[in-house]
């Protein structure tokens, strides 16, 4: 199996073979919704987990129902809880950008939103050398998007503060608003086409639950299920993070610049290698 993540690598080994009988859509659908609510920030930490090892694991067609989630999330992650830390930063924050303003879920990254800015207008001025970059940058763009639709379903604001209590129980909603907050994070082919978002252009980012169990990629890599027909964002603050450790390591290998343009707001000191082989949590 492809490594996740160590925490969700232990979510693994502990509820593996519960997680297993989920259906995967499903299943991340409802977690994705959940991290949707800025009253579970301070929880994104065991959200995020369990939809990374769901994503991993799971292949029956069994629904996630609210009973199971309580006792995974408060019960089999209690020592993934005491890793949680109180919510300090917003919630959701906008990327402002010659195309528009997109608002990006922080999650447990640092200063997600912020460091999504700095590479897109990091690219922008590389573009003028690098015209390989164009790509990334309609990708870019194409995720934004989807996190945009995603925060316009939730009807959130342009910079959104959470709350809740690290560490602590979590109340999960009742159940058929758990099914309601599920389709905030799940889109048909025509659903990306009016997002802005289509299909080529999410491609690098899918991850496909047809494949097998031993081949599929990380949801922090691969963001966007699907089955062929259906795509739900397993995590949206995975989405901006995807793209730049994409980016980084595509920098990487072809040498862009050495580093970052002196234009960008990241110290020029600061070269694509680095930010390449950063932590996942906090830097990507």
């Amino acid at each position: 199996m492809i490594h996740p993540d160590p925490q969700a690598t232990r979510v693994i080994a502990d509820l593996g073979d519960e997680l297993g009988t989920l259906n995967p859509m499903r299943a991340t659908a409802v977690l994705g919704g959940l991290m949707t609510l800025p009253a579970l920030q301070a929880n994104t930490l065991r959200l995020e987990t369990l939809a990374t090892a769901t994503a991993a694991v799971a292949t029956g067609g069994q629904a996630p129902g609210r009973g199971r989630l309580a006792s995974w999330l408060n019960n089999g992650m209690r020592g993934i809880a005491f890793a949680e830390d109180p919510p300090e930063d917003a919630f959701l924050l906008p990327v402002l950008t010659d195309f528009g303003e997109f608002r990006v879920f922080e999650g447990v990254f640092e200063k997600n939103a912020a460091m999504t800015d700095a590479f897109v207008e990091a690219l922008a001025d590389l573009s003028r050398e690098e015209p390989d970059v164009t790509e990334l940058m309609f990708e870019a763009f194409a995720l934004m998007s989807l996190s945009e639709v995603i925060a316009t379903r939730a009807r959130l604001a342009r910079a959104e503060y959470g709350g809740g209590s690290n560490g602590e129980t979590i109340e999960l909603p009742p159940s058929d608003r758990l099914s309601a907050l599920g389709r905030r994070v799940q889109f048909s082919r025509a659903d990306l086409a009016l997002a802005r978002a289509p299909y080529q252009l999410l491609k690098p980012y899918l991850l496909d639950v047809r494949e097998e169990v031993g081949n599929r990629d990380s949801l922090r890599r691969r963001p966007v299920m699907t089955d062929g027909t259906t795509f739900v964002v397993g995590a949206p603050s995975f989405l901006l993070a995807a793209w730049r450790q994409r980016v980084a390591i595509q920098a990487e290998m072809a040498s862009w610049g050495g580093g970052w343009p002196r234009s960008s707001s990241s110290p020029s000191s600061v070269g694509w290698r680095r930010v390449a082989s950063r932590n996942f949590r906090t830097g990507f």
